[in-house]
């Protein structure tokens, strides 16, 4: 009785090979501030808190490895944010990881600190649900066995799932409907949508006959075939790019051509694209200003901005700092060219001993720059 009594004020904190913890929560499609805020839930389902010391979650490939630490409450949550707090507002992480979950799907494991397998989620063929448009996370069902879309948009972190809504996964038919049209116009085909331009890239540092490209992302849960699909450019002289057969995009992956690919000149000044089905239905359309040279024209949520080029890769903003650095070198280069034609002009016999000279002030602008970068690194890391 004793004994009972002292369980009962001291309740027993269970440890390793229990398996009684498990990957209740997945948010892996971030917020519409950002795709990197994204988050993973754990469970404890028994009436006693357990120790996650030594535990480690990871994925198929260990570009994502977690160690654990800390306790999961009675039937309560263990949350893990990603790179900061910030990814889910309001409510405080248990553990800050870093490390980037693809929107394509993973297999995830949850090992205790003997190594022994506690759970997994293999969705290493796509995610089970989950909505990266309406942002509703990937929520565990009370029986422990299905998967579901959480109700409510990003999700219920730190609290009892939703009862959701069972999903099935759309498909593809094989042979695509086709809808006959009256007054002898010719026949269509049903084509998926979720199919966006994501990023485009106008301006290269390098060559922009070799560098230039175009990206585009499928939203869907499923592969489509882009066979026929087309992109077009809309400023001046117009060019078109047509995906040729058996071109196939996976699901919530990115699709990039390049510029010797498609013959689509992207102008400096302006330009805009069009991507279209094989009905010829306009499917997605951006446009853009004057160019900024070696940043890419990037969606980000819902808006349009100037960002890091990252092709096949998850869109990124430029910090302040990055940003500004950039614009200042480019003004020092920009700056001192300008002097060289400019004196060039006026003085054409002098011009190589000028150009030399001004070629070792360029040159030294760009390494002030540097200097001052690594300088701010240094004192960051103090």
């Amino acid at each position: 009785m004793v004994f009972l009594l002292f369980l009962s004020l001291y309740p027993l904190v269970l440890t390793a090979g229990d398996n009684t913890v498990a990957i209740n929560e997945i948010a892996w499609m971030g917020t519409e501030n950002s795709s990197y805020d994204e988050w993973i839930e754990l469970y404890n389902n028994t009436p006693a808190p357990i120790s996650v010391d030594g535990w480690t979650l990871k994925n198929a490939g260990e570009t994502i490895s977690i160690g654990l630490k800390g306790i999961v409450p009675p039937y309560g949550f263990y949350l893990l944010e990603r790179t900061d707090d910030n990814s889910v507002l309001d409510i405080k992480a248990d553990l800050i990881y870093k490390g980037s979950l693809k929107n394509s799907g993973e297999k995830l494991e949850l090992f205790d600190n003997s190594n022994n397998l506690a759970d997994s989620v293999n969705c290493e063929e796509g995610w089970f649900s989950g909505d990266n448009k309406t942002k509703q996370t990937m929520e565990r069902d009370s029986s422990g066995e299905e998967w579901h879309n959480s109700q409510e948009k990003y999700g219920s972190p730190k609290s009892k799932n939703s009862e959701g809504l069972s999903l099935t996964l759309p498909t593809i038919p094989e042979e695509r409907e086709i809808i006959p049209q009256e007054n002898g116009k010719k026949e269509t085909a049903v084509y998926p949508s979720g199919i966006i331009l994501n990023e485009m890239l106008p301006s290269p540092e390098g060559e922009d006959s070799k560098e230039e490209w175009i990206e585009i992302f499928n939203r869907n849960n499923f592969e489509v075939d882009l066979s026929g699909w087309k992109i077009t450019d809309t400023v001046g002289k117009t060019t078109s790019y047509v995906f040729p057969g058996e071109t196939k995009i996976k699901p919530e992956d990115f699709f990039v051509v390049y510029r010797p690919i498609t013959k689509i000149i992207l102008n400096n000044d302006e330009d805009g694209l069009q991507l279209l089905n094989p009905n010829e239905d306009t499917i997605d359309e951006r446009s853009y200003g004057k160019a900024v040279l070696g940043q890419s024209y990037s969606l980000f949520g819902e808006k349009w901005g100037w960002g890091v080029p990252t092709p096949g890769e998850e869109n990124k903003k430029f910090s302040e700092g990055e940003n500004a650095d950039k614009i200042a070198e480019k003004e020092v280069i920009n700056r001192d060219l300008a002097a060289i034609g400019e004196q060039a002009q006026n003085s054409p016999k002098s011009f190589m001993p000028l150009l030399i000279s001004s070629i070792i002030a360029v040159l030294a602008g760009i390494t002030i720059l540097l200097i001052k970068k690594l300088q701010q690194n240094k004192n960051l890391l103090q």
